[in-house]
């Protein structure tokens, strides 16, 4: 809400200027380039204005926007509840996690948020378990490098695994029920808790 009382307002390129300070012509023109292309992310107040009809009455105007504030209506509902259960769902999240390298999960949570959401606690961790979607196999994934490095692994796979599957995976991790990790080798997974646990373990090790 504040992002977008900020557009609105015409506040936001001062808000954004103050918040990252920058010091020289150099830091400046990197500011400029940065503003420049989030100015034209479809946000909220973006989406509303490019529902306008060009050149169009003022009824029409009206129109328009009462017809997108139903869209937003029915978004905002599934943001909210989705937002209440994350929240509640990150305390579960944290209580989860005993420190040390592994984050292990005995259900489906939104563990990726909440490390970013709490990054001091989860400075040490460097792989998360956690149940599969069908719930009949488990997968392990690296928590990401860095706050602004989300698709940078902290851990990454051995690379001797990426990209395999099955048996041949299975011969390389030491295990017998390993599924696959992707070519990345920033996810892969097992049909057995043991045996992801000792995925783990190799991963980590690098071996």
């Amino acid at each position: 809400m504040q992002y977008i009382d900020l557009s609105d307002n015409g506040q936001l390129d001062t808000y954004t200027k103050n918040l990252s300070n920058p010091n020289n012509s150099d830091e400046v023109a990197v500011y400029d380039k940065l503003n420049a292309f989030y100015m034209k992310v479809p946000t909220i107040p973006v989406l509303i204005a490019l529902q306008n009809t060009p050149g169009g009455t003022e009824e029409e105007q009206y129109e328009n926007f009462m017809r997108t504030l139903e869209c937003f209506k029915t978004l905002f509902n599934g943001i909210l509840i989705n937002c209440l259960k994350n929240a509640r769902d990150e305390e579960k999240v944290i209580a989860s996690y005993k420190g040390g390298e592994l984050l292990i999960l005995s259900e489906k949570l939104p563990w990726f948020d909440t490390v970013y959401n709490n990054w001091e606690l989860f400075k040490d961790c460097k792989l998360a378990i956690y149940p599969d979607h069908n719930k009949e196999a488990w997968r392990i994934q690296s928590l990401p490098a860095s706050l602004s490095a989300r698709f940078e692994n902290r851990c990454s796979a051995p690379k001797s695994w990426h990209g395999k599957e099955g048996e041949e995976l299975n011969a390389l991790a030491g295990i017998k029920s390993a599924t696959f990790v992707h070519k990345a080798g920033f996810t892969g997974g097992a049909k057995t808790f043991e045996d992801v646990q000792i995925m783990a373990q190799n991963w980590i090790k690098g071996e």
